[in-house]
């Protein structure tokens, strides 16, 4: 993304990638767990490491933590539950996530991952340790951008790191979302209410940074960077 006004992640939502060696690992050594977009993962009450091989996944609070909000996104070599593995020793968390798309992973039970992670160079683990900051980050550069921007900016955000996490590259013209996403995950993404959610698409549609093809919503890239010049 050419325009960044992010203060603490590379980008909002998206966590950043894992560590080569991390990725291989998981590659080799884990268990094909396959899910259909939809699917309800209770990862935080699990000991058990999920490496998101393709696909995108979103975290939320459990049932009755607030309302239903995505904090953080998670696409292809990206490990779930890394983080907590680190920082809470792998404890539980009233965290679940959601697939926004079919997902391919590789599962690996936590302690195992521990002991391998436990017997490598102390140069991989230190940059394990700062990549979880990173994937944090990004989760918080997602709260800001939450809390800081109109919906409507929000809602340009979430379109371009839809397309950065389908690695699109830029391209002429409207194209549709990579993924199956429904105004209402777009709602919780953007922490606001689908009436909110629909207004602010209806009115980048008018701008001509969106089209409706139907249930379909296709997007202009050019004129989306465009617009987030403006709102930045």
């Amino acid at each position: 993304m050419d325009v960044q006004p992010f203060v603490y992640g590379e980008r909002p939502w998206l966590v950043s990638v894992d560590e080569p060696e991390v990725a291989a690992y998981f590659r080799a050594e884990g268990a094909l767990e396959l899910f259909p977009v939809g699917a309800d993962i209770a990862f935080g009450r699990e000991r058990r490491l999920y490496f998101i091989e393709n696909g995108l996944v979103a975290t939320i609070p459990e049932p009755g933590v607030g309302i239903a909000r995505v904090v953080g996104l998670f696409g292809a070599n990206t490990t779930l539950g890394l983080v907590r593995a680190l920082r809470r020793g792998g404890g539980r968390m009233k965290l679940r996530a959601v697939t926004l798309s079919a997902v391919r992973t590789k599962t690996i039970p936590l302690d195992v991952f521990d002991d391998w992670l436990a017997s490598q160079p102390v140069e991989l683990r230190m940059r394990v340790l700062q990549n979880c900051i990173s994937k944090s980050e990004c989760q918080l550069e997602g709260v800001l951008v939450n809390d800081l921007q109109s919906v409507n900016a929000r809602l340009l955000w979430l379109v371009e790191t839809l397309f950065v996490a389908a690695a699109r590259p830029l391209e002429p013209g409207f194209a549709p979302l990579p993924w199956p996403i429904t105004i209402s995950t777009l709602s919780m993404m953007a922490h606001t209410t689908r009436e909110m959610a629909s207004r602010g698409i209806s009115e980048w549609c008018r701008e001509g940074v969106f089209k409706r093809d139907g249930r379909r919503l296709l997007v202009d890239r050019t004129r989306l960077k465009v617009a987030l010049e403006a709102v930045e």
